[in-house]
């Protein structure tokens, strides 16, 4: 279960990502696509829906050719675009 903290630190995370996003696009979406299953988690989904799409657009600009709908896609796929010491 993740906490207030949790939501703390997501959030912390994207505003840190954000400073420079051209450089910082897949910590983005991966952190993006965690705040949306940390607002799923909590009940908001909608909110967890805008943050999903929100995120595999972002990823869809890093890996054109992946055509999945946005809710065929797994933490997975969003960890494989970061280097391992981002995770």
């Amino acid at each position: 279960m993740l906490t207030k903290s949790d939501r703390v630190l997501i959030d912390q995370a994207l505003k840190t990502w954000n400073v420079d996003a051209g450089s910082f696009t897949p910590e983005i979406a991966r952190t993006t696509f965690l705040k949306a299953k940390c607002a799923a988690l909590a009940g908001h989904e909608d909110e967890a829906e805008d943050l999903r799409r929100q995120a595999a657009d972002i990823r869809a600009t890093l890996v054109p050719e992946d055509k999945r709908n946005v809710h065929d896609l797994k933490a997975e796929d969003f960890d494989e675009l970061v280097a391992f010491w981002s995770r």
